[in-house]
């Protein structure tokens, strides 16, 4: 059961680190774009 529940807590952690990096990609377009938008990426991030 231990292996279980610790198998569990990987993968969701690893979710949240993937989805983590897909705001930061989102983030760095919004800001190094031809007009940037900083408020926006930094609101992205959060």
């Amino acid at each position: 059961m231990k292996k279980i529940a610790i198998c569990v807590a990987m993968l969701f952690s690893a979710a949240s680190v993937f989805s983590q990096v897909e705001k930061i990609k989102e983030a760095k377009k919004l800001a190094g774009g031809e007009t940037p938008d900083f408020a926006k990426s930094i609101r992205t991030i959060n």
